[in-house]
Parts: structure tokens; sequence; C-alpha cells
């Protein structure tokens, strides 16, 4: 007897082209929803992870639907999930702002304007961000723009 049954795929996105483009790939598409009791593996239900949420970017950890990894980027669109992994961790910005992942992995120590990171958006510009052995930590959104510098940025 065939039995019939359906999944819903998670889609991810590898921007770094890093080792988790190739070693890990079948791990990070093997998401779906349903019965994974005998799988071996944690299943989150793609249907509800971005149910009732804004359209935007957020931390796995951040309140989403289903509690994914927190080292998830999960961007919601018309309450479907897009997902990145976050080979650093994410970075969870104030409401209202796109969390992004932690770049300052490669940055020297020091202080950086989130426009000084690749893929941060517009809004996450204004903020003044730590990097400290590799590790991200928002300071401030500095109110009048931020001066970008190599390690010594500062709010205008």
């Amino acid at each position: 007897m065939l039995a019939a049954s359906c999944s819903l795929l998670v889609t991810f996105v590898d921007v770094d082209g890093g080792l988790d483009a190739t070693a890990d790939a079948p791990i990070d598409v093997v998401i779906e929803a349903g019965d994974a009791s005998d799988a071996g593996i944690d299943v989150y239900d793609a249907s509800k992870i971005c149910k009732g949420e804004s359209d935007g970017w957020y931390c796995g950890f951040n309140g989403l639907n289903g509690s994914p990894p927190p080292d998830w980027l999960v961007h919601c669109v018309d309450a479907a999930p897009i997902v990145r992994v976050c080979d650093a961790g994410c970075l969870a910005f104030p409401s209202g702002t796109s969390d992004r992942c932690d770049e300052c992995p490669g940055f020297a120590n020091g202080d950086y304007c989130g426009s000084q990171f690749s893929t941060y958006a517009a809004d996450n510009g204004p903020f003044l961000i730590s990097c400290g052995q590799g590790i991200a930590a928002i300071q401030v959104k500095c109110a009048n723009g931020c001066q970008a510098g190599p390690g010594d940025a500062s709010c205008k």
C-alpha cells in the first residue's frame, strides 16, 4: 500500500559561500513540515515560523513561532520563511530594524557603523556596533548618523 505524504521545504540562502555551502547543505535543506519522529533531526513547521509576523528579517531567538535555532536569520515574506544560517550567530536589532548575521569575525576589535558591514540594510546603518573577539554588540543608534572609521567609528 502506498501512502501519500506532503512536505513543505524551507528555502535557505547561503550568501557567504563558506563551508556551509557544501559540507552541510543536505542538513540545511532537510527542514520540513510534518511528522519527522524517525528523521533524527529537528523539524520546524515552515507554515508557522512567520505566522503573525510583519515582513522583515528576524533572528531565530527573537520571538518567532516554533523557536527556530538561534543562529537562523529568517526573512518573513508574506508569512513564509526564507532562512539563512548565520555562521557567527545572529544579531538582534531593536524593533522596527532588520536583524542581521554577526559580521564581526574578520574585523579588528573596535567600533563600526552598521553601514560598514556588507549585508546590513539601510536601517542598520546609523547603529554603532562594537566588535570584540569576533562578536558583535550594538552600542547605540546614532541620532544624527554614524561617522565610519576603521575600528574607531563614532556617532556624529
